[in-house]
């Protein structure tokens, strides 16, 4: 029986960890049950750059070997959101399946972004996965990636799907995000770690950030003491996590997040080219805006 995703009393944080590229098991392990200590109340399995058709065939056995690992070690304490998208509508089908048999809670998937993609097909593309599996799905809104801007009625017809159970959106268009909450009254997950607290405000039930994976207490802080009313300390949170992302954002988000996980005793690896691996000086001087910070990291 699948858990439910609990909305009130339990932050819905879900950190990106890039599962396919660690070295080993047991950094997988580690990096998992680190994140279930941290209180994190739903995981978001997801490796750092999107599958393209060309390469499919060669990674597809990999990703469904990555799910099933991760919920295995998981041992059920967190709600499982497998991320099964990819270019094409076949192979997102086969990973949404294979999801589904692992036993995870959800899936979720980017609609296609090479080409700039119609509404109408990326409708199709959502439903096509909801229907091909009883698991709910989540939606993901990106328009910086993809291009498209979606209206109000375009997500008034998706959400409508009885399979479709929210979106992540990763927009700083706020305000459509509260009208897609006050008129659907399905999960939103905020995308943009550096609005947060904006996104909360506004009807967002939780994040699904990069930044989890590296400060998951500061997260944690936000999200509680939003929902107890402390709104000044909320903010204050807000503000050093802010502070972070502006610190790491020229390194490129990715790369600096693996190195400091690498930092912190999580190896993760360089990541996958064409993303730019830090250079030494890069990382000695990540290192000492680490250090800056004055924070215990995965606390």
């Amino acid at each position: 029986m699948r858990r439910s995703l609990i909305k009130t009393n339990h932050a819905t944080f879900c950190p990106l960890l890039p599962i396919s590229l660690l070295k080993n098991n047991k950094d997988m392990e580690q990096n998992i049950k680190q994140t279930l200590l941290d209180s994190i109340g739903t995981v978001y399995e997801k490796s750092e750059n999107c599958k393209l058709e060309a390469d499919f065939y060669s990674k597809v056995e990999a990703e469904l070997a990555i799910i099933s690992d991760y919920f295995k070690v998981s041992q059920k304490q967190a709600f499982i959101i497998a991320n099964i998208g990819c270019m094409g509508t076949k192979f997102s089908i086969e990973l949404a399946k294979h999801a589904e048999e692992t036993g995870v809670d959800a899936i979720s998937s980017f609609p296609p972004i090479y080409y700039k993609f119609s509404f109408d097909e990326i409708k199709e593309y959502y439903f096509d996965i909801a229907d091909s599996v009883n698991v709910p799905l989540i939606i993901y809104y990106i328009p910086s990636f993809t291009n498209v801007e979606m209206s109000l009625e375009n997500f008034s017809e998706l959400l409508e799907h009885k399979n479709i159970m929210g979106v992540k959106f990763t927009s700083m268009n706020l305000f459509m995000l509260e009208r897609i909450k006050a008129l659907s009254n399905k999960t939103i997950f905020n995308g943009f770690d550096e609005v947060f607290l904006g996104g909360l405000s506004l009807g967002a039930d939780g994040m699904i950030g990069s930044t989890c994976n590296i400060v998951p207490a500061i997260i944690r802080a936000i999200y509680d003491s939003f929902r107890s009313k402390e709104m000044e300390k909320a903010y204050i949170y807000q503000q050093k996590l802010n502070e972070i992302i502006n610190d790491i954002k020229d390194f490129g988000i990715i790369p600096a997040t693996k190195v400091i996980l690498s930092l912190i005793g999580i190896e993760c690896g360089k990541p996958r080219k064409p993303f730019k691996a830090l250079e030494e000086e890069e990382i000695a001087r990540l290192s000492s805006l680490m250090k800056s910070w004055d924070i215990d990291f995965r606390l």
